[in-house]
């Protein structure tokens, strides 16, 4: 901020007008998580109670099971660059236990 700041000082307004910009960046990510199938698979108050990061993260994972046709799908898509350094992968167990963390099996969503 310093760096892009009028002669290299920041200043309240110059803070302020961050603040602003990233609350708008936040809102629009906010509007870009599933809530809706979010509270489907586990419901509304289980959802509430996630960290904002746990909500995108699992509310993705959860999009892109539902659109595959099986776990081992879901689980190449999800994990299709850190499944490059492992010597086995088993993407459908990694999404099987990634899933397990929030009580959620396949057949839920």
């Amino acid at each position: 901020m310093s760096t892009l700041a009028p002669g290299g000082r920041m200043t309240k307004d110059v803070v302020q007008e961050e603040i602003s910009r990233l609350k708008v960046l936040w809102n629009a990510a906010e509007k870009d998580i599933d809530k809706k199938l979010l509270n489907e698979v586990i419901g509304a108050v289980h959802a509430e109670q996630l960290d904002r990061f746990e909500k995108v993260q699992l509310a993705d994972a959860l999009k892109v099971c539902k659109e595959s046709k099986s776990m081992s799908e879901a689980g190449r898509k999800i994990f299709a660059f850190s499944r490059k350094n492992k010597r086995k992968s088993n993407d459908s167990d990694r999404l099987r236990k990634y899933l397990a963390k929030y009580d959620i099996k396949w057949n839920d969503i």
